[in-house]
């Protein structure tokens, strides 16, 4: 499209061209961009246009076109000189009561039920007026005007014409309720198939062009413009073959579409935008961060009514005066005196005692983009997704990822197998938030969400319960003694036993039993873990404490000692970790220790990089857990023993 000032002397011409135009039957959608809130539309227009001035009017767009996102594109020499846009008057036709209204034009059928209607009415009106003429007749009748002779024959002639009368108004009362009731059904089925079609009341907003052409000739035009009441959204389906070696995880992955825009998009090139507009975000600025001391309220001090005794005491010898219960009959004139001998000074001293230090407050700022998460889907070949608020899927991609399969169990409080699947991201795809349906084996097994992921990045999914997986937590063997000559220490010796049976044909490569152990909240409470013997970090006291005796206890005994700890700090409750800095201070080969072939015990979180590379110190939570591969149609046994050492005299809680 030319400039103005690349055209020649604007051609003489007679007058402006008027074109009127519908939109829906004069253009196509092109393409639409669909963000997670709004839609941008991309209609094209092929005009026939004559030499000079055209006044395009384009008629029929979404009533929910927002006129500051609109512009103008095309190709061909001319030139647009003005925009506007304006919403069309919304045509309805009313009902005799003016009561209900249709959303587009009326129908043939709907007219002819008007028309009838309106006869109806008017014969109903005219049936009323004859009575009330007749009536008034009678009512003018006199003796002087009939003798008694004819008064039988009037009368008889007055119910005759009153009994047509009434007949006949009710048959047309008759026929208007009827006709009302094929009216409303019209006017249902009319509204019904315009909802359908996104028609007349969506569809209100005009636009009208000023094109300024050299020549006579065909131009194409394109309007752009934005609409809100468009959304997608990105959802899965995850399928994972069991008996796959290779490839045994399908990601698909979708888009649930829902448009209510008005208008259908038929054939139109479909992208989907990940990015969400943002309007009017600034950078957030800190404010000021006070500190200062706090000044405690000083303490009530309730001050004793002045005895009557103390009337007759010379003012010398009496006490300071204090304030006295004001009684209700003398209220006025103890608000008169205490209004007067209120000083500046008092009201100020009373104004600092009753505001207290406001506590710190810390700015805080408003997440409003999702910018962190950017990618754009061309749907592939064209769409047609109609304006009825309906949701519509489409497939994006599908996607070959690699992942690992673990079966988790707590057995303590759920003996049931939870399969959970971590999954690189290996494609170059950007996975959205979104839920996820679970297919085990072509199997509905779970509904899910997977969270924002890019690619290359790993990301774990929960797929369900595995019922093959029979795994038994056996009743804990307990066992009671006393040692000590002197000083008497209960010994508590505990044994939990937990059996695994594969009942697949394919081998569990990596299951995982979570169980604990107690924790010693008191310096006179020990706890060893005898199997399997992982251990922990020296645990020494930074507090003067009475455990000499312990420590001579611990000190030769091959089992681990598990004395208080009370969180996982480094300094917890007294108790401080010799070694611990920013690396974890467990050994690598004291965190994992080979139980059997197959089966390796660890400190809850070994596995863990994240926990690792923190840093954290394993073991001080008590939580720990076996890795096993359980071969098919096998049974695995699993032992967990501690002893819990107290004083004899001392009743233990919590065993």
């Amino acid at each position: 499209m030319s400039t103005e000032d690349q055209l020649s002397t604007p051609p003489p011409f007679d007058g402006a061209t008027t074109l009127d135009l519908q939109a829906s039957v004069a253009s196509k959608i092109a393409s639409v961009s669909l963000y997670s809130s709004r839609a941008e539309i991309t209609r094209v227009f092929r005009l026939a246009v004559k030499t000079g001035l055209n006044q395009v009017n384009i008629s029929g767009l979404p009533t929910v076109l927002e006129p500051e996102s609109l512009r103008i594109e095309g190709q061909g020499s001319v030139v647009i000189q003005d925009v506007s846009i304006t919403t069309a008057k919304q045509e309805r036709q009313q009902r005799r009561d003016g009561s209900r209204s249709t959303s587009a034009a009326p129908t043939p059928e709907l007219e002819a039920l008007f028309a009838k209607l309106a006869l109806a009415e008017q014969a109903r009106q005219r049936v009323k007026t004859s009575m009330t003429a007749v009536l008034n007749y009678i009512n003018t009748l006199n003796v002087k005007d009939i003798g008694a002779s004819k008064l039988s024959e009037v009368v008889g002639e007055y119910d005759k014409t009153t009994e047509k009368l009434e007949a006949r108004k009710t048959e047309l009362e008759s026929q208007i309720q009827v006709l009302d009731a094929e009216i409303l059904h019209e006017t249902e089925k009319v509204d019904l198939a315009n909802k359908g079609k996104g028609v007349e009341a969506q569809l209100q907003k005009r636009v009208s062009l000023g094109v300024f052409a050299e020549s006579e000739g065909e131009v194409e035009i394109s309007l752009i413009y934005a609409v809100p009441r468009a959304t997608w959204k990105a959802i899965y389906d995850l399928r994972v073959d069991m008996s796959a070696k290779e490839q045994a995880m399908t990601l698909v992955y979708k888009a649930e579409v829902q448009q209510d825009t008005g208008e259908s998009w038929n054939d139109a090139l479909l992208t989907l935008e990940t990015t969400t507009p943002t309007f009017g975000v600034n950078i957030p600025e800190l404010g000021p961060w006070h500190l200062q001391v706090h000044h405690p309220r000083p303490p009530y001090q309730p001050t004793p009514i002045v005895p009557a005794s103390y009337a007759g005491i010379p003012v010398m010898f009496q006490r300071a005066p204090a304030p006295v219960i004001i009684q209700a009959d003398r209220s006025r004139e103890y608000s008169r005196s205490r209004s007067r001998s209120s000083s500046p000074l008092s009201r100020r001293r009373r104004r600092s005692r009753s505001r207290s230090p406001q506590a710190i407050r810390f700015p805080t700022a408003q997440v409003t983009s999702k910018g962190n998460v950017s990618a754009t889907f061309r749907v592939p070949g064209t769409v047609t997704i109609p304006s009825d608020g309906e949701l519509h899927s489409f497939t994006i991609v599908k996607l070959a990822l690699e992942a690992e399969l673990e079966w988790v169990c707590v057995p303590k409080v759920d003996t049931r197998a939870h399969i959970t699947a971590k999954i690189v991201n290996n494609s170059e795809y950007m996975l959205l938030d979104g839920m996820a349906n679970m297919y085990l084996d072509g199997s509905f097994v779970a509904r899910s969400r997977i969270p924002s992921v890019s690619p290359q990045e790993t990301f774990k999914c929960p797929l369900g319960v595995d019922a093959s997986l029979r795994i038994t937590y056996h009743p804990v063997l307990k066992k009671k003694s006393q040692s000590g000559f002197y000083t008497k220490s209960a010994n508590h010796v505990f044994t939990q036993r937990i059996s695994v049976h594969n009942t697949k044909r394919a081998i569990i490569p990596r299951l995982k039993i979570i169980d604990q152990i107690p924790t010693s909240r008191d310096s006179r409470i020990e706890v060893k873990l005898v199997n399997p013997a992982l251990k922990v970090p020296e645990i020494q006291q930074t507090a003067p404490t009475n455990t000499a005796s312990t420590d001579k206890r611990s000190s030769g005994s091959s089992s681990t000692l598990l004395g208080s700890v009370a969180g996982k700090s480094k300094a917890i409750a007294g108790i401080s970790i010799p070694g611990s800095s920013n690396s974890n201070s467990v050994p690598t080969k004291l965190q994992r220790i080979e139980v059997t072939r197959g089966i390796v015990a660890q400190w809850d979180g070994a596995d863990d990089p994240e926990r690792v590379a923190a840093g954290e110190t394993l073991g001080l939570d008590r939580k720990l857990n076996w890795i096993c591969s359980v071969p098919p149609q096998e049974k695995i046994n699993l032992q967990l023993d501690w002893e819990v050492v107290s004083p004899a005299d001392v009743e233990v809680m919590g065993l």
